[in-house]
């Protein structure tokens, strides 16, 4: 876990965009399920001026839309990243996966110890990945709703994709090194 928060770390010290963060906030808080606690967290720990990177939007296209505009009204560009998986594999990471009822940090099947790293918050399954039906239920919606919004991006050259099938610490690092020149530039 501490690569990720070391790519996390790395990403919000880069490149200056022109919009503040309270504006991002403000506009994200419209645009998405942006809680009162992560707001609060995202204007208490990003610095002045640096990129950030969205995860999980847009997902549709009128989030897609959206989120255009935001990124038009305050002069941000933006490139998408798209980790390809295998629904096979998908199913088999989302099936033995474990979150700590803490912290809500995320860990792979292939971690071992009983307590979070971070908190030291238990490590359950979360319900609807418990769930079969569920997890096919949001799959048909990424291929219904995202899969649309990953080619729209496609077809403007927005798009980095990433293969998602290798161990999460390789995909980590590829992630750390496709999206160094793009928060460099």
């Amino acid at each position: 876990m501490q690569n990720i928060k070391g790519a996390i770390d790395h990403f919000k010290q880069h490149q200056t965009y022109p919009a503040t963060k309270e504006e991002l906030a403000k506009e994200c808080n419209e645009l998405s399920d942006f809680s009162a606690e992560d707001k609060q967290w995202f204007m208490k720990n990003l610095p002045e001026g640096s990129r950030v990177l969205f995860d999980g939007i847009p997902r549709k296209m009128e989030q897609a839309e959206s989120f255009d505009a935001l990124m038009v009204k305050l002069g941000r560009d933006f490139t998408g990243v798209v980790i390809e998986l295998d629904e096979t594999v998908a199913i088999q990471r989302l099936t033995t996966r474990r979150i700590c009822e803490g912290c809500k940090a995320v860990y792979p099947a292939e971690y071992t110890k009983k307590a979070c790293e971070a908190c030291g918050g238990k490590l359950v399954i979360r319900n609807d990945d418990a769930n079969m039906e569920s997890i096919q239920n949001r799959l048909k919606a990424y291929r219904e709703e995202t899969v649309p919004v990953v080619a729209h991006y496609k077809n403007l050259g927005k798009i980095i994709e990433v293969d998602g099938t290798p161990a999460i610490e390789t995909v980590t690092h590829v992630l750390v090194e496709t999206l160094d020149p793009v928060f460099l530039r």
